[in-house]
């Protein structure tokens, strides 16, 4: 697939997504004690929100599930 093709696909489907996704893991944050161990999991991926997301905004990125 065409990188512009990729990045279309990805800021149509993909980003409502990871924006709710963000949105639920702020609100959850409100609730936990913040010492848990499900809010540092939250933190942590909140801290890495903009890594974990980049591929959203660049077509040219390619999902790979294997670690090099």
């Amino acid at each position: 697939m065409p990188a512009e093709q990729r990045l279309a696909e990805r800021q149509r489907k993909t980003k409502p997504l990871l924006k709710s996704l963000e949105s639920w893991l702020r609100e959850k944050m409100k609730t936990l004690s913040r010492h848990s161990e499900l809010a540092k999991a939250f933190a942590y991926a909140l801290n890495q929100w903009p890594a974990l997301t980049y591929y959203a905004n660049d077509g040219w990125v390619e999902i790979d599930k294997q670690h090099r």
